[in-house]
């Protein structure tokens, strides 16, 4: 039942079921993994639909440049560099307010914001149930941002923090 007490939306096809536009799936047969996985992000006729929304020509710039500067950090970035590029907190820095460009917020909407609403949906399916449980949100830095904020407004704060080493220099 929905918060309004209507029926949410379900379907299941054997192996995941799809409720309120989350899709959840079996764990894999390894013991890996020891919880249910929430396939949390947008399906791809979804991303499409987002995609399709950037313009055309802006499209087919970041079409030509990723391969570019792909190619670039493989050729020359280091650990190091990559790793200053790479790094977040929980707040955006001057650099990143101050590089803003409304020319970039349709691609910004359609790869990080639309993404993001999907997680905070599914991740608000989590948290209502009344269940003790850990939850792992396993998705890029850009979006734990959104995470922090929808934590915060339901009452949640830091209580402990540990570092996940990602790569070492």
């Amino acid at each position: 039942m929905s918060a309004l007490g209507g029926k949410l939306p379900f379907d299941w096809d054997g192996a995941n079921a799809t409720l309120a536009g989350c899709k959840y799936s079996k764990p894999p047969v390894q013991n890996s993994v020891s919880g249910k996985i929430i396939k949390a992000d947008l399906s791809l006729d979804e991303f499409q639909q987002e995609w399709r929304r950037i313009s055309l020509p802006l499209r087919a710039l970041l079409f030509v440049l990723a391969p570019i500067i792909g190619l670039k950090r493989r050729l020359f970035a280091t650990r190091e560099t990559l790793g200053q590029k790479m790094s977040l907190e929980d707040r955006k820095s001057a650099d990143e307010i101050l590089s803003w460009s409304p020319s970039m917020d349709p691609f910004h909407h359609s790869v990080l914001h639309a993404r993001d609403e999907r997680l905070l949906e599914c991740l608000g399916a989590e948290l209502d149930t009344t269940d003790a449980k850990r939850v792992a949100v396993v998705y890029g830095a850009m979006h734990i941002r959104s995470v922090i904020r929808e934590l915060s407004k339901r009452g949640f704060y830091c209580s402990e923090a540990s570092w996940r080493t990602i790569f070492a220099f």
